[in-house]
């Protein structure tokens, strides 16, 4: 669901922040392709970590509007 709705947002001309877990991250190339920005991410990372990330989020647009959380199985 999650790559299908990345795709989708890509399509629309949204901007997307792609992120995984470093074992996965391999598996972003092809939204990274269509143009989305990737970061490595996992969420049980420290919050120092974890703070970083959202810093680079950040970064690259200024802001984040809408962070949908699609972890798990």
């Amino acid at each position: 669901m999650g790559y299908d709705l990345c795709l989708a947002a890509l399509n629309r001309g949204d901007k997307v922040i792609a992120t995984g877990r470093s074992r996965s991250f391999h598996m972003l190339d092809n939204l990274k392709a269509q143009g989305a920005d990737v970061l490595e991410l996992d969420v049980t990372s420290d919050l120092d970590v974890l703070c970083d990330i959202v810093q680079k989020a950040v970064a690259l647009y200024g802001r984040i509007d809408v962070l949908v959380n699609n972890a798990g199985r």
